[in-house]
């Protein structure tokens, strides 16, 4: 055997330890999920805010080059949003979070609003994690768990820490079934 066959020998079968920017993936076939039906925000800090979300939406990168997850109200009766997106490698299921992966959350208002935006900051201290799991009929789900978030006027702690995520056929542009 030369060199070269047992390194990559030796490579295949070393240590299995994963380096931190590396993506623990989950690929769940047994479990049933179970689609969330709303969820409720309050803020406390810069803005005492009680938000409630019940329709969720997702860009995959089926759809788009990123992961993506939306959360809005479908009465219309705030026009904040909660946003999810993943800018960096997205690879299906697994462990995520804002300093290894470009996890970005933010609550913003949208069109109708004053303008208010909130964002993950890592300089303030603000950590944001993602736990998604994925089935072989194309669901997508997990949870995103954010401690506080800023913006030009102030910080913002959220008292729902851990927010579900949900994309199945219904709520994801583009999804290859």
């Amino acid at each position: 055997m030369n060199t070269f066959s047992l390194s990559l020998l030796l490579l295949a079968c070393g240590d299995k330890e994963t380096d931190s920017a590396t993506v623990d993936t989950n690929e769940v076939e047994d479990t049933d999920p179970t689609e969330p039906d709303s969820i409720a925000i309050e803020t406390s800090g810069s803005e005492n805010l009680s938000l409630m979300f019940d329709t969720p939406t997702c860009q995959i990168p089926t759809a788009a080059p990123n992961f993506n997850a939306f959360w809005r109200n479908g009465t219309g009766a705030h026009v904040f949003v909660l946003r999810v997106m993943l800018r960096g490698d997205y690879i299906g299921g697994g462990s995520y979070n804002s300093d290894d992966h470009e996890l970005l959350v933010t609550l913003q208002e949208e069109a109708g609003g004053q303008g208010r935006y909130y964002a993950v900051d890592s300089t303030q201290g603000d950590l944001a994690t993602l736990e998604l799991n994925t089935d072989t009929n194309g669901i997508v789900w997990g949870t995103i768990n954010v401690n506080s978030l800023h913006s030009l006027e102030g910080s913002i702690t959220m008292n729902t820490t851990d927010i579900p995520l949900w994309c199945d056929e219904n709520t994801t542009a583009g999804m290859n079934q």
